[in-house]
């Protein structure tokens, strides 16, 4: 949804949207609702010269200097392994989750303060009791927000990430490097608060290509969170 908003050339109604994604008006406005809370979409109503109520109109919020939000990304990611280089740990992977974890919290934090949230209307962006969807509308806002480009069906609980800001890295060391991404997933998730986790990554499934499963916190955990294929070089 965010990233239509992004390639529309004028803001777009409710309606236009839910058609355009094939979900319900009211799923549609609970998701806008979650992007709005997160600082990366805006509403409007509709000038007319007609009598009756206006539309709301809906519209993505311009995006910071893109290279400048890269160079960020690169240097987090730096500064965590870094961070963890030299240092004796049972599991290398492990500590790269935790960390991420930590990142994907602080992620969260500072979008909410951006957005000028109170910590009453934090979560589900309304004071509403946290949903899976709410969860849903954060973790696609902060992968993107990363560089990811994240594509998610909320049918499957599936995200799938079309682009990695770190590819490079992660073909010399994609074990610790995609042990990262599977914690800010996490991170952020249980930052918004509801019933989803980030069960399990499968990293290069396709060239720059990634599939981040989630699933209820009550389900049995798969036997590996993290696959990993073979990177294909470039």
């Amino acid at each position: 949804m965010l990233r239509l908003l992004q390639g529309a050339s004028s803001p777009m109604s409710v309606d236009a949207l839910a058609e355009a994604i094939d979900l319900h008006v009211n799923t549609t406005r609970e998701h806008l609702d979650c992007l709005i809370g997160a600082g990366l979409v805006s509403r409007h109503p509709e000038i007319r010269c007609t009598r009756g109520r206006p539309r709301m109109l809906y519209s993505a919020v311009e995006r910071v200097d893109e290279e400048a939000a890269s160079n960020r990304v690169r240097e987090e990611m730096a500064r965590i392994l870094v961070a963890g280089y030299g240092q004796a740990t049972a599991s290398p992977t492990v500590a790269a989750e935790h960390a991420g974890f930590a990142w994907g919290d602080r992620l969260s934090s500072e979008a909410e303060d951006s957005a000028g949230l109170s910590p009453t209307r934090r979560s589900a962006g309304a004071g509403d009791a946290p949903s899976s969807l709410a969860q849903l509308s954060a973790l696609e806002a902060r992968l993107d927000a990363l560089g990811f480009e994240p594509e998610t069906d909320p049918e499957t609980l599936e995200v799938h990430m079309h682009r990695c800001p770190f590819y490079e890295l992660a073909q010399e060391s994609p074990e610790v490097v995609c042990s990262v991404l599977l914690g800010v997933s996490r991170g952020v998730l249980a930052h918004v608060g509801g019933p989803l986790t980030a069960a399990q990554l499968d990293a290069f499934v396709g060239p720059r290509h990634c599939v981040l499963h989630l699933s209820k916190i009550s389900d049995e955990a798969p036997d590996r969170a993290l696959r990993v294929a073979a990177p294909a070089r470039h």
